[in-house]
């Protein structure tokens, strides 16, 4: 499932996600004013999802972690709203945000990020980022990324093979175009 631009500000995360609906047709995709914190809710529950993928905003206060959100059509998914998802069958939470591991400079505090909350949410792996992303970059990327998951590649191998491809990918060969992506969690 993919949760895609729900303030319309991110118009390369409808390329990503046909770059994903490409290798994956099935996916069940929630834009723009459909991608709600109750529309995510309810499909957790019934079917559920191995893979969730965010392609939003994402807010990370490190002084106040439980301000923290992951933007969402109506109002945001907070830090502290989480836990409370019981994504049962969630495997994957892909965050294609910006900032939503930690923040540079940040007090410590980072380990309290949004991305720790999926894991403690019994979410086994967790994709996020340590700095503002290139929405364009980003859309490559992921496209990679889930071809190598389709190929059969673990989560570890197909971030790895997504980001040695913007390596050489003209344009995106700076490691700010393809470092700040981390996995938490099971390879």
């Amino acid at each position: 499932m993919a949760l895609v631009d729900p303030d319309g500000t991110l118009p390369a995360t409808r390329v990503e996600l046909d770059g994903v609906k490409n290798i994956l047709p099935n996916v069940t995709i929630l834009e723009g004013e459909k991608a709600s914190a109750a529309a995510l809710r309810q499909k957790l529950r019934v079917p559920g999802y191995e893979v969730v993928h965010f392609a939003t905003h994402g807010h990370l206060d490190a002084k106040n972690p439980e301000l923290s959100n992951i933007v969402l059509a109506g109002s945001p998914l907070n830090y502290g709203d989480i836990p409370s998802l019981d994504p049962k069958k969630t495997e994957l939470v892909v965050l294609s945000a910006c900032q939503t591991a930690m923040l540079s400079g940040g007090s410590g505090l980072e380990i309290a990020g949004l991305a720790y909350q999926f894991q403690r949410s019994r979410v086994h792996s967790v994709i996020a980022t340590l700095w503002e992303v290139d929405d364009q970059a980003t859309a490559d990327l992921m496209t990679r990324f889930y071809m190598g998951l389709h190929d059969g590649l673990t989560y570890r191998e197909a971030l790895s093979l997504a980001q040695r491809g913007l390596l050489t990918t003209p344009g995106h060969e700076h490691p700010g175009f393809w470092a700040p992506f981390i996995l938490m969690g099971t390879p």
